[in-house]
């Protein structure tokens, strides 16, 4: 999976590619995860793509959203184009300081 890193944190993170990469052990998904990544979300928004993040910027991004007046949806700007953000594991799991999250549209 390619590492990206936010290079503007404004309303609408901006996301951009780090030129790094780690691996997704597909034996870390359970089948619950699988199922998850194959299937179309509740708002018909379908799998696009999956990323590395820094899980401190993603645990941050989720707890302001939250605590936010209107509720957002978690949300970045990858490569021009804006992107639901999911974590792929259920049970996040961190690889190489990063957690890979799946990119929705």
């Amino acid at each position: 999976m390619p590492i990206y890193h936010v290079t503007s944190s404004g309303r609408t993170p901006v996301l951009e590619a780090a030129g790094r990469r780690v691996t997704l052990d597909p034996a870390s998904l359970s089948s619950t995860d699988l199922e998850r990544l194959g299937s179309v979300r509740a708002e018909e928004w379908t799998l696009r793509g999956l990323i590395a993040v820094n899980p401190d910027w993603l645990m941050d991004r989720i707890t302001e959203l939250v605590t936010a007046d209107t509720p957002r949806p978690l949300g970045a700007e990858v490569d021009g184009a804006w992107y639901f953000l999911s974590p792929v594991h259920t049970v996040p799991t961190i690889e190489e300081e990063h957690v890979i999250v799946g990119l929705y549209r």
